[in-house]
């Protein structure tokens, strides 16, 4: 079965394989075209494996005054570019960086009075490769909130 190609092939020749992609695409540019926008989107595609991947032990809640620490552990096949947190304070995301602290463990503190009632937060890892992976995952209904939810309360 050829699906783009009228001939009758008796012979695989080079001529009659440039007469098919001439006939699949009339100008060569558009060839060109096609195959550079094709080996743009690819390497996503066949990377998306490699991205790093987030071990988390959730925080669901913190009692008033507490710190809020982060940690994680990220691995990766390649060398890990940055991990970050971002956690909401009031209607806006901040960014902070999470240290290294040995063997893919990540880790920082944030102080208490930065935070409100209730944030929601997120931590990213990137690779020198620039794949990026999120905890928690990105909600399957996008008009769902983003984040993991902590709430403050001196409830047991």
């Amino acid at each position: 079965m050829r699906p783009y190609c009228n001939h009758e092939h008796t012979k695989a020749t080079k001529a009659t394989k440039k007469k098919c992609v001439v006939q699949i695409f009339p100008s060569s540019w558009l060839f060109v075209f096609f195959v550079f926008s094709w080996l743009q989107y690819c390497p996503l595609v066949l990377a998306a494996g490699d991205a790093p991947t987030i071990s988390h032990v959730a925080v669901d809640r913190l009692r008033p005054g507490e710190d809020f620490v982060v940690e994680a552990t990220v691995n990766s096949t390649r060398p890990i570019a940055r991990v970050v947190v971002a956690y909401q304070a009031g209607d806006r995301f901040v960014d902070v960086p999470l240290r290294p602290s040995g063997a893919g463990l990540y880790r920082e503190r944030i102080p208490a009075a930065r935070l409100g009632a209730s944030f929601r937060y997120i931590i990213f890892a990137t690779d020198d490769g620039g794949r990026t992976s999120t905890w928690p995952p990105p909600p399957a209904n996008a008009s769902e909130p983003r984040g993991h939810l902590v709430t403050v309360s001196s409830d047991k």
